[in-house]
């Protein structure tokens, strides 16, 4: 019937040939629409209709392999299917982990960072000595320790001596780490303008921190590991304050770039604002001071050798922070215990990690 073929012609079987009789209709003026054209009486030399192509398998067009249909999931899994898709895979990873992973102390939590670590980049016979005293105070400089911004501060200074006291050769950047990096404005234009006036020499510090302001106001980044050594301490209570040589409009200007400004703008010390600045120790005992912490129970990390001096004559064991110089360098030359180039460095980790476990509750 014609039924029939139609049905055969939808759904074609590839074992029965879909035209078994070439000439159903030998009056094709009963339904012309059906020879049209006529067919050869050899039925070998009609042509054959063209099979409708199978339906490719949803698996295949998502990009799920050969197309073979999936085995029946089982309860579980379709849930899981399910929960993905709802909540997305990100989320289902992190409920898996949390199924897995049983929950922490801030002791452990403190291990698993140390273990994650990157391998130390220095001497590995190098650490921060005990005291016999628990850890319970981080010291940081700001500029080429909290961020890579001596950099900044050589093109500042040198654009604004060009500029203002062209009559000097331009400073070079070996000049800069020598004699500038680490100390205040106000050491730093007597010694290159010895025969300026002291008003120009202000003249001169302030144009240039303006300079600097205004190379940095698009944002700057925090020294690689900082963010995961802030959370250690304070998973540790471990208390932290900045120390710096920089001008206080300086000062908050960095730290608010930093997004740290909450955290350090109230407290911090401002080195020109003490009866000494660094290289002198005042601005590091002052910090001390108000952490209300004695020496052996604090670490300073410091970048340049000014502020290194500052940080060793109040006492304290310092890290330098290779943002310019060498571990050699700062070790033999400028009294640090140890050298890091980021703040998530196995060795400073395990080494203060061991000098929490004299607190109480570490």
């Amino acid at each position: 019937s014609g039924l029939g073929l139609g049905l055969a012609r939808s759904c074609p079987n590839p074992n029965v040939d879909p035209n078994p009789n070439p000439n159903p209709n030998p009056n094709p003026q009963a339904h012309p629409q059906a020879l049209t054209p006529a067919l050869n009486p050899n039925p070998d030399a009609n042509p054959k209709p063209e099979p409708h192509p199978k339906p490719t398998p949803i698996s295949t067009r998502l990009g799920g392999g050969s197309g073979a249909p999936p085995a029946r999931m089982r309860r579980p899994q379709r849930f899981g299917f399910v929960l993905g898709a709802l909540l997305g895979a990100s989320l289902g990873q992190r409920a898996q982990g949390w199924a897995r992973v049983p929950r922490v102390n801030p002791k452990q939590r403190r291990l698993v960072a140390m273990a994650t670590a990157p391998m130390a980049t220095g001497d590995p016979a190098l650490r921060v000595p005990p005291t016999g005293t628990p850890l319970r105070g981080v010291l940081f400089d700001m500029d080429g320790t909290l961020t890579d911004s001596d950099s900044v501060h050589f093109v500042a200074y040198r654009s604004t001596l060009a500029r203002l006291a062209p009559e000097i050769p331009e400073i070079t950047r070996e000049f800069y780490d020598a004699e500038m990096s680490g100390q205040s404005n106000e050491i730093i234009v007597p010694k290159v303008l010895p025969d300026l006036p002291l008003e120009q020499q202000e003249q001169i510090w302030l144009q240039k921190e303006e300079e600097y302001r205004r190379l940095t106001s698009g944002g700057m980044e925090r020294m690689e590991g900082l963010d995961a050594f802030l959370e250690w301490c304070e998973a540790s209570g471990v208390k932290t304050i900045v120390v710096t040589n920089a001008p206080r409009e300086d000062a908050v200007h960095t730290l608010t770039q930093l997004g740290l400004a909450d955290r350090y703008v109230a407290d911090m010390v401002i080195g020109t604002e003490c009866a000494k600045a660094k290289p002198f120790p005042d601005p590091y005992l002052e910090g001390m001071r108000r952490l209300s912490l004695g020496a052996h129970e604090c670490v300073a990390f410091e970048d340049s050798p000014s502020g290194a001096k500052s940080a060793v004559a109040a006492g304290l064991r310092t890290v330098a922070v290779l943002s310019g110089r060498t571990e050699e360098q700062m070790v033999a030359s400028h009294g640090c215990v140890m050298g890091v180039r980021r703040y998530d460095d196995s060795r400073l980790l395990e080494s203060l990690t061991e000098q929490l476990a004299e607190a109480p509750g570490a």
